[in-house]
């Protein structure tokens, strides 16, 4: 179906003039309270609280020497409807509606006019948040104008037109093709029901008429401003999506804070590494040492403009350098490291010292 619609709003109010009584004695004296047939537990004439039924009248005209130009028609719904002419919008559904009002509306009818269909999608409100059930129903009066003539044709609900409806409204069910050839047939209340229920002299006839223009049309609508069942569709597939996608969000940045100490962890070896390397550039040559100087290495205590703080080396590299050889330098290299205290690395500005296993070397 399209998403656009054929409107015959917005609507121009005016007074009924004297052409309109007939129509109106008709709505008023002859018209009938229809619905549809409801399933058990429902009785005439109640029917579920809260919900819709649709409702169409097809007229058919035969006759090649008139040509339908205008219809107008009066109607009332137990509690409010919409209604269409040849799937063209004349009255969006208003919950402010008075059941007992009937109103009144006409408008031109497009060619070819042989066809012209008339549906009311009329929907029985709830009382209060515990009514289930409570009366329903439509009445209504039509007449046909025809082209170049003052004759025109007067059909009401009950004997003179059949009303055929349906409680599940498929998408296009108000436009002129939809096939309603499986619609019940709408049922029709005895004077009885539909006076007891709907009081004559509570009927109030309508004191204006709403006139519209040739239809035009509005894009982005389905029937009456509903959804189609696409576009619910979209909205579903559409939220789905965004949760989907919220999730991924949240998975993301919990796995990224769950493994951000790891990170530090490998970030911290490193840089006790760059410490302990020593620079590419440098070259060592081992060369003797005299008793003097052995004595003066091995008593070094480095000043403080010759250490440099750091952290603690990771606990799983014990005391192993870049390259994997083992430290030893003095009987205070094996100490343990206290608690809390800072590695220091020790630097000399013009001679470094390191040890190997083969014996003290100078560079």
């Amino acid at each position: 179906m399209s998403s656009s619609r054929a409107t015959y709003l917005p609507l121009t109010e005016q007074t009924l003039s004297q052409e309109h009584l007939s129509l109106l004695q008709a709505y008023q004296s002859r018209s009938s309270w229809i619905w549809i047939n409801e399933v058990a537990p429902y009785t005439a004439p109640n029917s579920p609280s809260g919900e819709q039924r649709g409702f169409r009248f097809t007229y058919l005209h035969n006759d090649p020497t008139k040509t339908p130009s205008n219809a107008t028609i009066v109607l009332s719904v137990d509690n409010y409807f919409a209604l269409y002419i040849n799937g063209a919008i004349v009255h969006e559904a208003d919950p402010r509606n008075d059941l007992f009002a009937a109103q009144a509306f006409s408008v031109p009818l497009e060619p070819p006019s042989n066809k012209i269909v008339f549906a009311v999608r009329a929907i029985n409100g709830r009382l209060n948040t515990l009514d289930t059930e409570n009366p329903a129903g439509l009445i209504t009066a039509l007449k046909i104008n025809f082209q170049g003539s003052e004759a025109s044709e007067v059909l009401v609900s009950g004997p003179d037109m059949k009303w055929v409806g349906e409680s599940l409204l498929a998408p296009g069910w108000e436009e002129t093709d939809f096939d309603d050839g499986s619609w019940q047939t709408a049922v029709v209340y005895p004077s009885a029901i539909a006076n007891a229920t709907w009081p004559p002299d509570r009927r109030r006839l309508p004191l204006t008429i709403a006139v519209g223009a040739k239809p035009n049309s509005i894009a982005g609508r389905g029937s009456d401003g509903n959804l189609q069942p696409g576009a619910w569709a979209g909205i579903v597939v559409g939220a789905a999506l965004l949760l989907a996608a919220l999730a991924v969000i949240a998975t993301f940045f919990f796995t990224r804070r769950r493994y951000q100490p790891k990170k530090r962890e490998s970030i911290a070896s490193s840089s006790y590494v760059a410490y302990v390397s020593a620079p590419a550039t440098i070259q060592t040559t081992p060369y003797p040492l005299s008793p003097i100087h052995q004595e003066q290495v091995t008593s070094f205590t480095p000043g403080p403009e010759v250490v440099e703080q750091g952290d603690h080396p990771p606990a799983y590299m014990g005391s192993e350098n870049a390259t994997g050889s083992a430290l030893s330098t003095s009987g205070r290299s094996s100490e343990q490291q206290p608690p809390g205290s800072q590695y220091q690395v020790h630097r000399a500005s013009a001679h470094k010292s390191s040890t190997s296993a083969s014996g003290l070397t100078n560079r």
